[in-house]
């Protein structure tokens, strides 16, 4: 199963992270562990705020892409347009409590977590 995560949604959920912290690698480390711990899961995060925007070399891995958006475009848009485009939307899982990803969701038949 492939996620797409929507970082910051993530992070201002969890109860022991911090939006105001401006390092995302706290967030990447766990979900290494939490991929880790299952077979066949792989992960796709988008943040805001990522200067030049784009692929991360330095945080991604094997299972995990960690996307910026360029400055001037929100992660928001960067990952509805991510599912609009996907070809077996029934391999993914989107995680985020935000409205409009969501309903972008329900739209592409995405399972929302």
């Amino acid at each position: 199963m492939h996620f797409l995560i929507d970082g910051h949604n993530l992070i201002g959920k969890l109860p022991d992270l911090s939006l105001s912290d401006p390092q995302d690698e706290e967030l990447i480390l766990r979900l290494r562990g939490w991929v880790a711990a299952a077979r066949n899961r792989q992960v796709t995060v988008y943040f805001d705020g990522g200067g030049l925007g784009g692929f991360s070399h330095r945080l991604s891995s094997r299972d995990i892409r960690v996307i910026f958006a360029p400055q001037g475009t929100q992660a928001d848009d960067l990952l509805i347009d991510r599912m609009r485009g996907l070809r077996n939307p029934r391999n993914y899982t989107l995680v985020s409590s935000d409205r409009r990803i969501i309903d972008a969701a329900v739209i592409a038949r995405i399972k929302i977590l």
